[in-house]
Protein backbone atom coordinates (compact mmCIF):
# COMPACT_ATOMS: atom_id res chain seq x y z
CA UNK A 1 0.00 0.00 0.00
CA UNK A 2 1.33 3.77 -1.03
CA UNK A 3 1.81 5.89 2.07
CA UNK A 4 0.54 8.93 2.30
CA UNK A 5 3.37 11.76 1.99
CA UNK A 6 4.00 14.57 4.25
CA UNK A 7 3.51 17.05 1.81
CA UNK A 8 0.48 15.77 -0.33
CA UNK A 9 -3.02 17.71 0.75
CA UNK A 10 -5.59 15.07 1.54
CA UNK A 11 -9.34 15.72 1.61
CA UNK A 12 -12.36 14.09 3.61
CA UNK A 13 -15.39 15.96 1.83
CA UNK A 14 -18.79 14.97 3.49
CA UNK A 15 -21.93 15.93 2.87
CA UNK A 16 -24.51 18.02 4.66
CA UNK A 17 -28.31 17.47 3.67
CA UNK A 18 -30.89 20.01 3.89
CA UNK A 19 -33.08 16.99 5.59
CA UNK A 20 -30.48 16.66 8.51
CA UNK A 21 -32.73 19.08 10.87
CA UNK A 22 -33.99 18.15 13.20
CA UNK A 23 -31.97 14.99 13.44
CA UNK A 24 -28.20 16.40 12.92
CA UNK A 25 -28.35 20.67 13.81
CA UNK A 26 -24.92 21.53 12.73
CA UNK A 27 -24.35 22.13 16.28
CA UNK A 28 -23.81 18.18 16.37
CA UNK A 29 -20.91 17.77 13.57
CA UNK A 30 -17.78 16.89 14.73
CA UNK A 31 -15.91 19.21 12.16
CA UNK A 32 -12.63 17.79 13.49
CA UNK A 33 -13.20 14.74 11.43
CA UNK A 34 -13.81 16.33 7.72
CA UNK A 35 -11.68 18.91 5.44
CA UNK A 36 -14.89 19.93 3.49
CA UNK A 37 -18.47 20.08 4.17
CA UNK A 38 -21.29 20.40 1.37
CA UNK A 39 -24.45 21.79 2.39
CA UNK A 40 -26.39 19.89 0.01
CA UNK A 41 -27.93 21.90 -1.70
CA UNK A 42 -29.54 24.80 -4.13
CA UNK A 43 -30.93 23.73 -7.22
CA UNK A 44 -31.03 25.18 -10.91
CA UNK A 45 -34.58 26.47 -12.24
CA UNK A 46 -35.97 27.76 -15.16
CA UNK A 47 -36.91 31.53 -13.88
CA UNK A 48 -34.52 33.90 -13.23
CA UNK A 49 -31.66 34.17 -12.29
CA UNK A 50 -32.07 30.40 -12.22
CA UNK A 51 -30.89 29.09 -9.13
CA UNK A 52 -33.62 28.49 -6.65
CA UNK A 53 -32.69 30.22 -3.45
CA UNK A 54 -32.62 33.81 -5.48
CA UNK A 55 -35.94 33.18 -7.29
CA UNK A 56 -38.21 36.70 -6.64
CA UNK A 57 -41.22 35.57 -4.73
CA UNK A 58 -44.52 37.45 -4.18
CA UNK A 59 -44.18 40.64 -1.70
CA UNK A 60 -44.54 38.92 1.64
CA UNK A 61 -44.29 35.38 1.00
CA UNK A 62 -41.44 33.05 2.14
CA UNK A 63 -39.07 31.89 -0.87
CA UNK A 64 -39.16 27.79 0.42
CA UNK A 65 -36.15 27.42 -0.94
CA UNK A 66 -34.65 30.11 1.05
CA UNK A 67 -36.31 29.09 3.83
CA UNK A 68 -35.38 25.13 3.60
CA UNK A 69 -31.45 26.12 3.46
CA UNK A 70 -31.01 28.43 5.94
CA UNK A 71 -33.61 27.37 8.34
CA UNK A 72 -34.27 23.87 7.74
CA UNK A 73 -37.34 24.84 6.59
CA UNK A 74 -40.41 22.10 6.22
CA UNK A 75 -37.42 19.34 7.63
CA UNK A 76 -37.42 21.09 10.79
CA UNK A 77 -41.12 22.20 11.10
CA UNK A 78 -40.19 25.38 9.79
CA UNK A 79 -42.91 25.79 7.46
CA UNK A 80 -43.55 29.19 7.84
CA UNK A 81 -43.61 30.11 11.30
CA UNK A 82 -40.28 30.20 11.75
CA UNK A 83 -39.79 28.44 15.46
CA UNK A 84 -36.25 27.52 15.16
CA UNK A 85 -34.62 31.27 16.01
CA UNK A 86 -31.01 29.47 14.84
CA UNK A 87 -29.85 30.21 11.34
CA UNK A 88 -28.77 26.86 10.14
CA UNK A 89 -26.41 28.25 7.23
CA UNK A 90 -25.38 30.60 9.25
CA UNK A 91 -24.44 28.03 11.93
CA UNK A 92 -22.88 25.52 10.05
CA UNK A 93 -20.44 28.03 8.07
CA UNK A 94 -19.30 29.55 11.18
CA UNK A 95 -18.66 26.55 13.31
CA UNK A 96 -16.68 24.69 10.62
CA UNK A 97 -14.57 27.47 10.04
CA UNK A 98 -13.69 27.79 13.92
CA UNK A 99 -11.82 24.60 12.87
CA UNK A 100 -10.74 25.18 9.95
CA UNK A 101 -13.24 23.60 7.92
CA UNK A 102 -14.03 24.76 3.98
CA UNK A 103 -18.12 24.68 3.37
CA UNK A 104 -19.41 24.99 -0.11
CA UNK A 105 -22.68 25.11 -1.60
CA UNK A 106 -24.06 22.61 -3.50
CA UNK A 107 -25.49 23.77 -6.89
CA UNK A 108 -26.76 20.44 -8.55
CA UNK A 109 -29.08 19.64 -11.30
CA UNK A 110 -29.80 15.92 -9.20
CA UNK A 111 -32.10 13.86 -11.65
CA UNK A 112 -34.94 14.35 -13.68
CA UNK A 113 -35.88 18.47 -13.74
CA UNK A 114 -33.02 19.13 -12.12
CA UNK A 115 -31.52 17.76 -14.73
CA UNK A 116 -32.30 18.79 -17.44
CA UNK A 117 -33.01 22.62 -16.27
CA UNK A 118 -29.08 22.20 -15.67
CA UNK A 119 -28.29 21.28 -19.35
CA UNK A 120 -31.41 24.04 -20.15
CA UNK A 121 -29.27 26.89 -18.52
CA UNK A 122 -26.10 25.69 -20.65
CA UNK A 123 -27.62 25.75 -24.14
CA UNK A 124 -26.93 30.05 -23.83
CA UNK A 125 -24.32 31.76 -22.48
CA UNK A 126 -26.17 34.07 -21.39
CA UNK A 127 -28.07 32.14 -18.98
CA UNK A 128 -24.86 30.18 -18.37
CA UNK A 129 -23.04 33.62 -16.76
CA UNK A 130 -26.19 34.63 -15.17
CA UNK A 131 -26.34 31.52 -13.26
CA UNK A 132 -22.79 31.59 -12.41
CA UNK A 133 -22.11 35.39 -11.34
CA UNK A 134 -25.36 35.09 -9.39
CA UNK A 135 -24.76 31.38 -7.41
CA UNK A 136 -21.17 32.34 -6.91
CA UNK A 137 -22.43 35.82 -5.35
CA UNK A 138 -24.78 33.99 -3.18
CA UNK A 139 -22.42 31.88 -1.92
CA UNK A 140 -19.67 34.41 -1.49
CA UNK A 141 -22.59 36.96 0.89
CA UNK A 142 -22.95 33.81 2.49
CA UNK A 143 -19.85 33.10 3.44
CA UNK A 144 -19.18 29.58 1.69
CA UNK A 145 -16.21 29.00 0.47
CA UNK A 146 -16.65 27.94 -2.98
CA UNK A 147 -18.98 26.06 -4.84
CA UNK A 148 -19.82 22.08 -5.37
CA UNK A 149 -21.08 21.51 -8.92
CA UNK A 150 -23.62 17.94 -8.47
CA UNK A 151 -25.12 17.81 -12.47
CA UNK A 152 -26.39 14.11 -12.47
CA UNK A 153 -25.90 14.00 -14.97
CA UNK A 154 -24.26 15.79 -18.45
CA UNK A 155 -24.94 13.81 -21.37
CA UNK A 156 -22.55 13.96 -24.79
CA UNK A 157 -24.85 16.72 -26.10
CA UNK A 158 -24.33 18.44 -23.26
CA UNK A 159 -20.59 18.72 -23.46
CA UNK A 160 -20.06 22.06 -24.87
CA UNK A 161 -22.01 23.52 -22.38
CA UNK A 162 -20.46 21.57 -19.40
CA UNK A 163 -17.32 22.74 -20.53
CA UNK A 164 -18.48 26.32 -20.69
CA UNK A 165 -20.02 26.23 -17.20
CA UNK A 166 -16.97 24.17 -15.44
CA UNK A 167 -15.13 26.92 -16.86
CA UNK A 168 -16.50 30.03 -16.34
CA UNK A 169 -17.63 29.02 -12.33
CA UNK A 170 -13.65 27.91 -12.22
CA UNK A 171 -12.68 32.17 -13.60
CA UNK A 172 -15.22 33.72 -11.12
CA UNK A 173 -13.90 31.29 -7.99
CA UNK A 174 -10.78 32.68 -9.20
CA UNK A 175 -11.16 36.43 -8.10
CA UNK A 176 -12.29 35.41 -4.79
CA UNK A 177 -9.68 35.90 -1.92
CA UNK A 178 -8.61 33.95 -0.88
CA UNK A 179 -9.64 31.73 -4.09
CA UNK A 180 -12.78 29.98 -4.18
CA UNK A 181 -12.70 25.73 -3.69
CA UNK A 182 -14.53 24.22 -6.83
CA UNK A 183 -15.73 20.82 -6.62
CA UNK A 184 -17.54 18.31 -8.09
CA UNK A 185 -19.52 14.59 -7.57
CA UNK A 186 -19.67 12.47 -10.76
CA UNK A 187 -20.55 9.34 -12.47
CA UNK A 188 -19.12 6.49 -10.58
CA UNK A 189 -18.07 5.76 -14.48
CA UNK A 190 -17.24 7.98 -17.11
CA UNK A 191 -19.53 6.27 -19.76
CA UNK A 192 -18.76 7.68 -23.24
CA UNK A 193 -22.33 8.92 -23.48
CA UNK A 194 -21.80 11.26 -20.70
CA UNK A 195 -20.46 14.64 -21.51
CA UNK A 196 -17.36 14.87 -18.98
CA UNK A 197 -14.41 16.05 -20.83
CA UNK A 198 -10.89 15.11 -19.21
CA UNK A 199 -8.41 18.22 -20.12
CA UNK A 200 -11.57 20.85 -19.21
CA UNK A 201 -12.24 19.06 -15.34
CA UNK A 202 -8.72 18.71 -15.07
CA UNK A 203 -8.25 22.63 -15.37
CA UNK A 204 -11.26 23.36 -13.60
CA UNK A 205 -12.12 21.02 -10.66
CA UNK A 206 -10.26 20.64 -7.00
CA UNK A 207 -11.88 17.63 -6.35
CA UNK A 208 -13.49 15.15 -8.66
CA UNK A 209 -15.76 12.86 -6.49
CA UNK A 210 -16.64 9.74 -8.38
CA UNK A 211 -20.42 8.36 -6.83
CA UNK A 212 -18.57 5.04 -6.71
CA UNK A 213 -21.88 3.93 -4.31
CA UNK A 214 -25.12 2.05 -5.22
CA UNK A 215 -23.46 0.06 -7.44
CA UNK A 216 -25.89 -2.80 -7.05
CA UNK A 217 -28.02 -0.37 -9.87
CA UNK A 218 -25.06 -1.44 -12.36
CA UNK A 219 -26.37 0.01 -15.73
CA UNK A 220 -30.15 0.72 -14.19
CA UNK A 221 -31.96 -2.87 -16.35
CA UNK A 222 -32.69 -5.27 -14.82
CA UNK A 223 -32.03 -4.14 -10.89
CA UNK A 224 -31.07 -7.29 -8.66
CA UNK A 225 -30.12 -7.54 -4.57
CA UNK A 226 -26.46 -6.52 -4.48
CA UNK A 227 -23.72 -4.23 -2.00
CA UNK A 228 -23.76 -0.61 -2.15
CA UNK A 229 -20.09 -0.57 -3.16
CA UNK A 230 -18.25 -4.15 -3.17
CA UNK A 231 -14.26 -4.00 -3.87
CA UNK A 232 -14.15 -7.10 -6.08
CA UNK A 233 -17.23 -8.19 -7.61
CA UNK A 234 -18.76 -11.11 -5.30
CA UNK A 235 -18.41 -14.91 -5.66
CA UNK A 236 -20.94 -15.76 -4.03
CA UNK A 237 -23.54 -14.16 -5.55
CA UNK A 238 -22.23 -14.38 -8.94
CA UNK A 239 -26.10 -13.66 -10.61
CA UNK A 240 -25.58 -9.87 -9.44
CA UNK A 241 -25.86 -7.34 -12.37
CA UNK A 242 -23.64 -4.55 -10.31
CA UNK A 243 -20.47 -3.07 -10.36
CA UNK A 244 -17.54 -2.98 -8.07
CA UNK A 245 -14.83 -1.23 -7.39
CA UNK A 246 -11.39 -2.66 -8.86
CA UNK A 247 -13.68 -4.18 -11.86
CA UNK A 248 -12.21 -3.72 -15.23
CA UNK A 249 -14.10 -0.36 -16.95
CA UNK A 250 -16.22 0.63 -13.93
CA UNK A 251 -15.68 2.38 -11.14
CA UNK A 252 -12.43 4.30 -9.58
CA UNK A 253 -9.68 2.40 -11.92
CA UNK A 254 -12.27 3.70 -14.90
CA UNK A 255 -11.58 7.20 -13.97
CA UNK A 256 -7.75 6.93 -13.58
CA UNK A 257 -7.65 5.13 -16.76
CA UNK A 258 -9.72 8.08 -18.22
CA UNK A 259 -6.98 10.51 -17.32
CA UNK A 260 -7.67 12.03 -13.84
CA UNK A 261 -4.82 12.37 -12.12
CA UNK A 262 -5.14 10.90 -8.69
CA UNK A 263 -4.41 13.69 -6.79
CA UNK A 264 -7.59 15.56 -7.96
CA UNK A 265 -9.80 12.63 -7.82
CA UNK A 266 -12.06 11.19 -4.30
CA UNK A 267 -13.28 7.42 -3.46
CA UNK A 268 -16.73 8.05 -2.01
CA UNK A 269 -18.59 5.81 0.36
CA UNK A 270 -22.38 6.23 0.96
CA UNK A 271 -23.13 5.71 4.75
CA UNK A 272 -26.68 4.92 3.80
CA UNK A 273 -28.12 1.77 4.41
CA UNK A 274 -30.26 -0.07 1.24
CA UNK A 275 -32.77 -2.72 2.11
CA UNK A 276 -34.19 -4.32 -0.51
CA UNK A 277 -37.97 -5.98 0.04
CA UNK A 278 -40.00 -8.89 -1.20
CA UNK A 279 -36.88 -11.33 -2.04
CA UNK A 280 -36.15 -14.97 -1.41
CA UNK A 281 -32.46 -15.54 -1.54
CA UNK A 282 -30.12 -12.65 -2.54
CA UNK A 283 -29.57 -11.76 -6.20
CA UNK A 284 -33.29 -11.66 -7.05
CA UNK A 285 -35.28 -9.01 -8.49
CA UNK A 286 -34.32 -5.99 -6.20
CA UNK A 287 -36.39 -2.89 -7.87
CA UNK A 288 -38.18 -2.14 -4.62
CA UNK A 289 -35.94 -1.09 -1.83
CA UNK A 290 -35.60 1.72 0.49
CA UNK A 291 -32.61 3.50 2.18
CA UNK A 292 -32.23 3.81 5.64
CA UNK A 293 -29.56 5.35 7.94
CA UNK A 294 -27.16 3.36 9.67
CA UNK A 295 -28.62 3.42 13.10
CA UNK A 296 -30.71 1.10 11.24
CA UNK A 297 -28.29 -1.71 11.19
CA UNK A 298 -25.87 -0.66 14.22
CA UNK A 299 -27.13 -3.61 16.36
CA UNK A 300 -27.32 -6.40 13.62
CA UNK A 301 -25.73 -9.09 16.31
CA UNK A 302 -23.11 -10.78 15.05
CA UNK A 303 -25.02 -14.05 14.29
CA UNK A 304 -26.86 -11.95 11.73
CA UNK A 305 -23.99 -10.51 10.19
CA UNK A 306 -22.85 -12.08 6.97
CA UNK A 307 -19.51 -10.96 5.66
CA UNK A 308 -18.40 -11.43 1.46
CA UNK A 309 -14.86 -11.76 1.71
CA UNK A 310 -14.75 -11.28 -2.14
CA UNK A 311 -16.14 -8.27 -1.97
CA UNK A 312 -15.17 -6.92 1.64
CA UNK A 313 -18.77 -5.88 2.75
CA UNK A 314 -20.77 -6.73 5.12
CA UNK A 315 -25.07 -7.94 4.52
CA UNK A 316 -27.54 -9.57 6.00
CA UNK A 317 -30.57 -11.11 4.76
CA UNK A 318 -34.14 -12.40 5.79
CA UNK A 319 -36.57 -14.66 4.26
CA UNK A 320 -38.45 -11.67 2.39
CA UNK A 321 -35.65 -8.84 2.49
CA UNK A 322 -31.35 -8.18 1.71
CA UNK A 323 -29.43 -5.53 3.51
CA UNK A 324 -26.62 -3.79 1.86
CA UNK A 325 -24.56 -1.60 3.88
CA UNK A 326 -21.67 -0.60 5.57
CA UNK A 327 -19.61 -0.87 9.25
CA UNK A 328 -16.21 -0.18 10.39
CA UNK A 329 -14.34 -2.77 8.83
CA UNK A 330 -15.48 -2.38 5.23
CA UNK A 331 -15.31 1.43 5.61
CA UNK A 332 -11.25 0.82 6.60
CA UNK A 333 -11.16 -1.32 3.77
CA UNK A 334 -12.42 0.74 1.30
CA UNK A 335 -9.52 3.70 2.11
CA UNK A 336 -7.17 1.23 2.51
CA UNK A 337 -7.74 0.35 -1.18
CA UNK A 338 -8.29 4.34 -1.91
CA UNK A 339 -4.45 4.67 -0.46
CA UNK A 340 -3.22 2.06 -2.17
CA UNK A 341 -4.28 4.22 -5.37
CA UNK A 342 -2.83 6.98 -4.08
CA UNK A 343 -5.89 8.53 -4.31
CA UNK A 344 -6.37 12.58 -2.42
CA UNK A 345 -9.84 12.09 -0.74
CA UNK A 346 -12.96 10.77 -0.10
CA UNK A 347 -15.92 11.94 -0.69
CA UNK A 348 -18.75 10.99 2.32
CA UNK A 349 -22.46 10.91 1.60
CA UNK A 350 -23.78 12.01 3.73
CA UNK A 351 -23.35 12.94 7.59
CA UNK A 352 -26.52 12.43 8.62
CA UNK A 353 -26.55 8.74 7.33
CA UNK A 354 -23.87 8.26 9.33
CA UNK A 355 -24.98 9.76 12.47
CA UNK A 356 -27.05 8.11 15.49
CA UNK A 357 -28.97 10.58 17.62
CA UNK A 358 -28.84 9.84 21.31
CA UNK A 359 -25.80 7.76 21.35
CA UNK A 360 -22.73 8.72 23.94
CA UNK A 361 -20.47 10.86 22.02
CA UNK A 362 -17.87 8.73 20.75
CA UNK A 363 -20.78 6.09 19.23
CA UNK A 364 -22.94 8.82 16.99
CA UNK A 365 -20.42 8.83 14.32
CA UNK A 366 -18.19 5.71 14.20
CA UNK A 367 -18.15 5.10 10.94
CA UNK A 368 -16.58 8.90 9.95
CA UNK A 369 -14.29 8.36 12.90
CA UNK A 370 -12.98 4.85 11.07
CA UNK A 371 -12.52 7.21 7.69
CA UNK A 372 -10.56 9.85 9.09
CA UNK A 373 -8.26 7.66 11.78
CA UNK A 374 -7.56 5.31 8.43
CA UNK A 375 -7.44 8.15 5.80
CA UNK A 376 -5.75 11.45 7.48
CA UNK A 377 -2.81 9.07 8.94
CA UNK A 378 0.27 7.78 7.76
CA UNK A 379 2.94 4.96 8.18
CA UNK A 380 4.05 6.14 11.22
CA UNK A 381 0.58 6.81 12.56
CA UNK A 382 1.23 10.73 12.56
CA UNK A 383 -1.59 12.73 10.75
CA UNK A 384 -0.88 13.66 7.28
CA UNK A 385 -1.69 17.01 5.51
CA UNK A 386 -5.21 18.29 4.89
CA UNK A 387 -6.78 20.29 2.53
CA UNK A 388 -7.88 22.76 5.35
CA UNK A 389 -7.69 26.27 6.03
CA UNK A 390 -6.46 28.48 8.73
CA UNK A 391 -8.69 28.87 11.48
CA UNK A 392 -10.79 32.39 10.73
Amino acid sequence: MRCIAQDSAKWITAYYPLWAAPSMYPESVDFSLVTHVVHFSANPVKKFPYLDVLVPVTPGKYNQDSVNIQWGGQYNGNNPPLWRKIDIQKTLITRAHERGVKVLLSVGGIYGVGRENMAWICRDDGRINTFISHACGYAKRKGYDGIELDWEHPYAEDRRGYCRLIMRFREELNQWSPKGVFVTAVNHTPWPNLGYDRDTMIAAFDQINAMTYEMYNGNYENIRTGYNTPIENSTEFPGSKGYALNQPGKGIKAWITYGIPASKLGLSISFLTTVFYKVSPPVQPGKEFRWHNWEYVKDIPKEGRHWDASSSVPWQASESTFITYEDTQSVRLKVEYAKGLGLAGIMIYDLLGGYVPGEQEQKKDVLLQEVRKAFLTNASGRPAKTDTMKPR
